[in-house]
């Protein structure tokens, strides 16, 4: 794990955020990345176009507080607590949790609590040692092997024993969870661990507690906070230290990228526990990327017109987020200069180690 990042690193300059955004390749790489970490892809077509031109923090508060971005924090917090294909919460309380996100109709802490009380959950998690464990480790992160006591009294609260845990009274499993969600500790977790997913670093102490005092207060500004991490010089920094992405971003970046959609969910399913079922999924993402080439479904992405140099320029900053290097447009000309079909170059293009990574 890498350092503490600096606190002023993490100030938001009021210039960058009024700066208009463009096509550069800085601003290209700024949208790519952002999108990512807060959609869960790159941008679809519609969406390049509808940025250019806002300020970044317009875009940015746009974005983070839109439907997509609720969506695809549902679908990550899904992910960490495993509630996927038969866990997967299916009534329609759960199919309406991104909306409602979007909408500012339901708290961080409310969905924590639905989900961890659901019927779903307590089947991934059966038994009162296996659910009070991940309720400990996975919401306040609390190491039960060095906690017996606490998750000992947990064990008999959620038995249905009236219990003192984590300082609260409590008779039931439903007590449980609320008392979780409710400690002081869940709201500096949860930031200190999407904290660092999003910069692989840990947060300054002082942030860390101020802005988990801010969501404490005010359990609806979680995309406020997102807004201010990525407007900020530390986010900047970080984009000049590419990361991988995970297969789930990969799969629904793939269908960005060459279909103009995002994949629905059983053709994300199937594409994820295919990667997730290998210790290295590279080999099996090229040839994901040869199929939906090969499939006659992206022939709109192959489609491009233009002169070949336009064409090589255009594909590079979409999808590698900067201009080819002058040998790289030489070769990628002459080879659609020879008659080559666009399928090369995209191919080479999806391939390619950047491509892997934002």
């Amino acid at each position: 794990m890498a350092g503490t990042i600096a606190a002023a690193a993490l100030e938001a300059p009021a210039s960058a955020l009024a700066a208009p955004l463009g096509l550069a390749p800085a601003d290209r790489r700024f949208l790519r990345a952002a999108t990512i970490d807060l959609a869960g892809r790159t941008p679809l077509p519609d969406e390049w176009k509808a940025a250019q031109g806002l300020a970044r923090g317009d875009w940015l508060r746009a974005t983070a507080g839109g439907l997509a971005a609720a969506e695809s924090f549902y679908e990550e917090e899904l992910f960490y607590f495993l509630l996927i294909d038969n866990f997967r919460p299916s009534t329609d309380a759960f199919v309406a949790v991104p909306e409602l996100l979007a909408k500012r109709g339901l708290s961080l802490r409310e969905l924590m609590r639905q989900l961890v009380s659901s019927q779903f959950f307590n089947a991934r998690n059966p038994g009162n040692d296996t659910f009070v464990t991940v309720v400990l480790e996975q919401l306040l992160g609390i190491t039960v092997q060095k906690e017996q006591a606490t998750l000992e009294a947990g064990k008999r609260m959620y038995d249905g024993y009236p219990t003192s845990f984590l300082g609260k009274q409590g008779a039931s499993q439903a007590d449980l969870v609320r008392i979780a969600v409710e400690h002081e500790s869940f709201e500096p977790f949860f930031l200190e661990r999407r904290f660092v997913a999003l910069f692989d670093a840990q947060p300054p102490k002082k942030r860390l507690a101020t802005d988990a005092a801010r969501l404490r207060a005010d359990p609806l500004c979680w995309p406020d906070l997102v807004v201010a991490w990525l407007g900020s010089a530390a986010y900047e920094e970080r984009l000049a230290k590419p990361r991988a992405k995970s297969d789930r971003v990969f799969v629904r970046s793939l269908y960005a990228d060459l279909l103009g959609r995002q994949p629905d969910y059983q053709e994300f399913r199937r594409c994820r526990n295919a990667l997730l079922a290998l210790s290295d999924s590279r080999p099996l993402r090229s040839v994901l990327i040869k199929l939906m080439l090969d499939s006659g479904t992206a022939d709109a992405a192959l489609a491009a017109t233009g002169d070949p140099a336009t064409i090589v320029e255009e594909r590079f900053l979409q999808f590698l987020a900067r201009p080819p290097s002058e040998a790289e447009r030489a070769a990628f000309v002459a080879e659609l200069g020879r008659g080559a079909g666009q399928k090369l170059l995209l191919r080479a293009l999806l391939t390619h180690s950047e491509y892997q990574g934002y």
